[in-house]
């Protein structure tokens, strides 16, 4: 299931009968990665992304027009039919996050979610080439996305490269 798409980054595993060992894991496992992609838009061009629902949230779907400039990508996102996220467990909010190609995740911005399920977003970035997922967290202040990935992003009209997101970096701040 895709909620056990991502582990926790730098988890402690312990070894048998002796003191544990810390080990760094990949936050999105090898499998998942083949199906994230990041995008590496090119300068001056309109793209069209949809969003397609993880089994935590199959019947979702949402769609995002993204626009390359020289300094700033801005995406215009709308998604429907998504469960409220106390439905999903101790969750209150939904996160769209983008993900460099190297695994950084910075958050675009928390959805506002309407009783039917609808939510959109516009915002801006700095960065040109990234993966977009969306996330249910436990509040809006989180720094690194949680394991319960809702919804991940799929080219549908695209000027540039597209790069695998091999994996998930824990952020420093």
């Amino acid at each position: 299931a895709v909620a056990s798409l991502l582990a926790v980054s730098a988890a402690w595993v312990p070894a048998a009968g002796a003191q544990g060992i810390q080990r760094d894991a990949a936050i999105i496992s090898e499998a998942v990665s083949s199906r994230v992609d990041a995008y590496i838009y090119k300068v001056d061009t309109r793209s069209k992304l949809e969003f397609r629902g993880t089994t935590l949230a199959a019947r979702a779907f949402g769609t995002a027009k993204v626009s390359a400039e020289t300094s700033r990508t801005g995406v215009d996102a709308e998604f429907e039919k998504l469960p409220q996220p106390g439905e999903l467990g101790p969750y209150t909010v939904y996160v769209l996050w983008a993900i460099t190609p190297e695994g950084r995740a910075s958050s675009l911005g928390v959805l506002e979610l309407s009783g039917s399920g609808k939510a959109d977003i516009e915002v801006g970035t700095p960065l040109n080439g990234f993966a977009m997922i969306l996330t249910a967290e436990p509040h809006f202040l989180v720094s690194v996305p949680s394991t319960q990935v809702v919804m991940r992003n799929v080219a549908v009209e695209f000027t540039g490269r597209v790069q695998p997101v091999t994996t998930l970096a824990d952020r420093a701040d």
